[in-house]
C-alpha cells in the first residue's frame, strides 16, 4: 500500500512562528507609518482651516462695514439721494451680493475641510481598533508556533542526542588521571 510521506513539521512550526513575528512587525510599521500620516494631514487641515476662517472673518468684517454703509445711505430720505449716492448704493448693495456669495463658497470650503477631517479620524480609529487585535493575533502565531517546534521538533531531536551521547561515552574507554 502506498504510504504517504510525513510533512516537514519542523517548517511548518518555524513558518507560523516567523509569520508571526512578520505579522507584528508589519501591522506596527503600518500603524505608525498610518499615524504620522494621520498626523501630518490633520495638521495640514488644522492650519488650511484657520487660513479659511481668518478669511471668513475678514470678509465678514467687510460685509459688516459695508452694511453699514448701505444703512446710512438708507437712513437717508431716499428722495434726497443724489444720482451719486444712488449710484454708490448700487455699487454697495452688488459688492455685499458679492460678498455673501464668497462667503457661501468660503462656508462650504470650511465643511468640506471638516468632513476630510472626520474621514481621516475615521479611518485612524478603525486601524487603532484592529491594531491590538492583529498583534495579539501574530504573538498567539509566534507562541503555538514556537511552542509546537520546540516540543515536537526540537526536545525528541535533544533525547536523540543525549542518548547518543550516552552509548558513545558508554562505548569509549575511561582515561586514568
Amino acid at each position: 500500500m502506498f504510504q504517504v510521506p510525513n510533512l516537514p513539521h519542523d517548517n511548518l512550526y518555524k513558518f507560523l512562528a516567523f509569520s508571526g513575528l512578520a505579522l507584528i512587525i508589519t501591522v506596527n510599521f503600518f500603524y505608525y507609518t498610518v499615524f504620522q500620516d494621520f498626523l501630518a494631514r490633520s495638521s495640514k487641515m488644522i492650519v488650511g482651516q484657520e487660513k479659511v476662517l481668518d478669511r471668513y472673518n475678514a470678509k465678514m468684517r467687510d460685509l459688516d462695514r459695508l452694511e453699514s454703509d448701505v444703512d446710512r445711505l438708507v437712513a437717508k430720505d431716499t428722495h434726497l439721494l443724489s444720482a451719486d449716492e444712488v449710484k454708490q448704493l448700487r455699487d454697495r448693495l452688488s459688492e455685499q451680493q458679492a460678498l455673501s456669495i464668497e462667503l457661501k463658497g468660503i462656508t462650504h470650503e470650511l465643511w468640506g475641510e471638516g468632513q476630510e477631517v472626520d474621514y481621516r479620524s475615521y479611518q485612524f480609529d478603525q486601524l487603532a481598533t484592529l491594531w491590538p487585535w492583529a498583534n495579539l493575533l501574530g504573538l498567539a502565531l509566534m507562541i503555538i508556533g514556537s511552542s509546537l517546534w520546540y516540543v515536537r521538533v526540537q526536545r525528541p531531536q535533544d533525547q536523540v542526542l543525549a542518548k547518543q551521547l550516552r552509548e558513545i561515552s558508554a562505548r569509549r574507554p575511561r582515561l586514568k588521571a
